[in-house]
């Protein structure tokens, strides 16, 4: 028996790992990007570093959320900067929070006007928020909306942190107290390219962070620490010929694997459809990719 198995290029693993990252964010209600942590902290495109929560961290119902913003830089702005009014050219204005789901179309108010920040003393900002017994479990984002300027430009940042909510016990009831529109996921802001107080040694592009938070079952490329690594899981669809006796058939094999990559190696390149050596199918055999998916696959490669 002589079986012959078509090469995969190289190009064919990238075009599998970048189309099954674009399909997850083309589908996904809400898509993180330009977080930065750093030793425990997340370093917003503002001017607000957030302690807590973490990422991805499990709270539930009946508990508490705490959250803790460092509002200073770590020390770095004077404390008239922290007071909304002041007309320093590097100033905040405002800073509100909300819990928001796509999942289970919440959007709760946390806190909003100007207490977070004129209420407490000294260089970070506490919040401890009793999670309502009417919460549906499911996947939120607490989000950050920081209205600010930096060197006198104005800033509009919007900083969703993934959480999950658990509810072994739900009520049935349905929120109204605090309870908002939902708008849509994500939105548009206006932010830094990175934080203007990061570390030396962590300056660079901001690592992506990718969360899903509606019903589909897609894989989500996990966070990197390294701005210039990204760990892309590769799935690719090849025929295989075999011959028997003179009797030839194809038939369809699935390759899977899980790779790093560093992202100034990718310089250029878009994905394809299909490839000159083998007819490799991606995700279903679709037709080639539209503009706005080559822009937004472009998109990504310059935030990586």
């Amino acid at each position: 028996m002589h079986a012959r198995v078509p090469a995969l290029s190289s190009l064919a693993a990238l075009q599998a790992a970048f189309t099954l990252v674009f399909v997850s964010l083309t589908l996904s209600p809400n898509v993180v990007l330009a977080q930065t942590p750093v030793n425990g902290q997340i370093y917003t495109n503002g001017l607000s570093i957030i302690n807590a929560p973490a990422l991805n961290s499990e709270h539930n119902v009946g508990g508490n959320i705490p959250v803790s913003i460092e509002v200073s830089g770590n020390g770095k702005l004077p404390f008239e900067a922290l007071n909304p009014g002041s007309r320093l050219d590097t100033a905040y204005e405002e800073l509100n929070i909300f819990l928001v789901s796509s999942q289970t179309n919440t959007n709760l108010t946390v806190s909003s006007g100007p207490s977070l920040l004129t209420d407490e003393d000294g260089t970070v900002r506490h919040l401890n928020y009793e999670i309502p017994t009417c919460i549906q479990a499911g996947l939120y984002n607490m989000t950050f909306y920081e209205r600010s300027t930096l060197d006198k430009t104005s800033l509009y940042v919007i900083t969703p942190i993934p959480i999950r909510i658990n509810n072994p016990r739900p009520s049935g009831e349905r929120c109204s107290e605090g309870m908002n529109e939902l708008q849509d996921q994500p939105q548009a802001d206006v932010r830094a390219p990175q934080s203007p107080f990061l570390p030396a040694n962590s300056a660079g592009s901001p690592p992506l962070t990718v969360t899903l938070t509606g019903g589909r079952q897609l894989p989500t490329p996990p966070a990197s620490t390294d701005p210039s690594v990204t760990t892309v899981t590769m799935v690719v669809e090849s025929p295989v010929t075999t011959t028997v006796n003179g009797n030839t058939a194809t038939v369809t094999t699935t390759f899977t694997t899980t790779a790093a990559m560093r992202s100034q190696d990718l310089g250029g390149f878009l994905p394809v459809t299909n490839v000159k050596n083998g007819s490799s199918r991606i995700l279903g055999g679709r037709g080639p990719l539209p503009i706005c998916a080559a822009v937004l696959v472009a998109s990504l490669v310059f935030y990586l």
